[in-house]
């Protein structure tokens, strides 16, 4: 990665300090998230910024060849040309606002390789520029500003040093925003950073981020099963946009009020565009959700609570679910909705069962085509385990109405209603079903993910108290059930905790429910974390 090489190839304290992995867009990104490193020296600033190499393919429209490469000479002009961008629009001011002059010093383009960049490397592959600013004195103050978001808002991470020491805490600056640091030179900081921590906090902030690596790009999800197609896409707000205005009053922050008088045009926008057809049929869209996200990667989430954001820094989350009458076989699904901020569409596809592939939508390739295998999916076995003894005792009714509640709830995971129906009749007495049906399906919906239902993995009976009837047998319960949603490229994994009580009916062919009564349902937890 760009840190190991950096940290081979840099000698002083300074560039021992840290990485820098930055996108400075304008044109292409809607919010460009730079990160720089500033060492303020006796007589000068040393600053260093690095760019991955998509940054330039989207800010140039750079196309790949057949062989799915982009030409290192197209990527080192592009370089080149950004860097006459960015050299006017990092400004550093000493303490009587007199602006330093910028003496450009190299740009390293180590990391393209002669045959050019694969599409798959373009997140891996960096590009760094240096600079140095010249001072007159040893300064008591420098004022950092950048002016990165010429035509969109931008934002910039600064790593501040004072003789290659950490001076203070990173600082976040927007486009237009100035800051100023302090130096003391007659106790400068000694301490030196821990460069393995640097790196390990590094790769723990991707994690946090849910693998999400860019505040300014767009990103597609695409999960297709046998009940249901969803897509789910994040918009910089200010790229949406382009298609959608949203209206309001301070071009600089939209309030809630404002987010929910656009969610109306923003849900009937893509309800009417990007047709799907699944099994030859065009299906209608779903709206399961549409929400205003801002910078923190967890808001989507966890669904965060609407607030006032920046219009600059806010996201747009939407979930479309397409479910057809009979199970998922074909799929046609069109992207057509470009614009000059977004003039293509990267998605992730998901498949049940599968390892997940990318597919890029363009204006010339706006059709996604899938033919889901049929699945062979097989009847479950009635329950017999001591369908023969006098009496259950607690053990063996823990074992019974683990085997039986299993077989309720991990009956949702069917491929169609009429299949979740047929696989409760195994347990459920026909009375029943429907009941049962209507009971499981609510417990395990996931409001708060767009209305989407649990795929069960696990169900634990931890406490069974039974008594016994002429002809029955009622069983009180504690159990567990842990299942998993999969939204944005993560898993969410929920542990629920129930209480209730089931009545079985033994029957030559197995343990029938004649009663399911949930009494309480709490949840135990929840965790989200990257796909495996």
């Amino acid at each position: 990665m760009h840190l190991n090489n950096l940290l081979l190839k840099i000698a002083s304290p300074l560039w021992l300090a840290c990485v820098v992995a930055c996108a400075p867009k304008v044109v292409a990104h809607p919010i460009s998230l730079t990160d720089v490193i500033f060492d303020v020296r006796e007589d000068h600033v040393q600053v260093r910024l690095g760019m991955a190499v998509e940054d330039l393919v989207l800010h140039y429209e750079l196309t790949a060849n057949k062989q799915y490469r982009i030409a290192s000479d197209a990527l080192r002009e592009a370089a080149d040309k950004y860097r006459d961008f960015l050299e006017p629009r990092l400004q550093l001011r000493t303490a009587n606002g007199e602006l330093l002059p910028a003496e450009f010093q190299s740009m390293n383009l180590a990391q393209l390789p002669e045959e050019g960049v694969l599409q798959t490397e373009l997140k891996q592959r960096w590009i760094t520029y240096q600079w140095k600013f010249p001072t007159p004195t040893r300064p008591q103050f420098i004022t950092i500003r950048h002016e990165f978001g010429e035509s969109q808002p931008a934002s910039m991470d600064c790593l501040l040093l004072h003789n290659g020491f950490l001076a203070e805490r990173p600082r976040q600056l927007t486009s237009g925003q100035s800051y100023t640091l302090e130096l003391d030179w007659e106790n400068p900081p000694t301490k030196r950073p821990n460069y393995t921590a640097i790196k390990a906090n590094r790769e723990k902030q991707l994690r946090q981020r849910l693998g999400i690596s860019s505040y300014s790009a767009l990103y597609s999800f695409l999960y297709i099963t046998p009940r249901e197609v969803r897509h789910e896409v994040l918009i910089p707000l200010l790229t949406l946009e382009r298609w959608v205005p949203v209206e309001r009053k301070d071009p600089d922050f939209v309030e809630v009020a404002e987010q929910k008088a656009a969610a109306v045009k923003l849900a009937a926008f893509f309800r009417d565009y990007n047709e799907v057809r699944i099994n030859g049929n065009p299906v209608k869209a779903h709206l399961d959700r549409l929400s205003f996200f801002g910078l923190e990667i967890r808001d989507f989430a966890l669904n965060a609570p609407p607030r006032r954001m920046s219009a600059y820094q806010a996201r747009v989350g939407v979930i479309l679910s397409y479910r057809p009458e009979d199970p998922v076989g074909d799929l046609q699904l069109r992207w057509e909705t470009y614009n000059k901020f977004a003039p293509l569409l990267k998605s992730i596809v998901f498949v049940q069962g599968r390892q997940p592939f990318g597919h890029i939508f363009v204006r010339n390739r706006q059709l996604f085509e899938y033919e889901l295998p049929a699945e062979n999916t097989q009847r479950p076995v009635p329950v017999r385990v001591g369908l023969d003894a006098a009496r259950l005792s607690p053990e063996l009714a823990k074992k019974v109405a683990g085997e039986v509640l299993s077989q309720v709830f991990k009956a949702i995971n069917g491929t169609s209603d009429s299949q979740v129906y047929d696989h409760l009749s195994v347990v459920a007495g026909d009375a029943l079903i429907r009941e049962v049906f209507l009971k499981i399906k609510r417990a395990l919906l996931v409001a708060e993910q767009g209305g989407t239902l649990l795929w069960v993995r696990e169900v634990t009976v931890t406490d069974a108290a039974p008594t016994h009837q002429k002809g029955h047998v009622t069983i009180d319960l504690t159990w567990e059930v842990a299942g998993s949603v999969e939204h944005w490229g993560h898993l969410h994994t929920r542990t629920d905790q129930y209480q209730g009580t089931v009545v079985l009916v033994a029957e030559a062919d197995g343990w029938k429910l004649t009663q399911f009564e949930v009494i309480d349902q709490q949840q135990k937890s929840v965790e989200t974390a990257l796909r495996n």
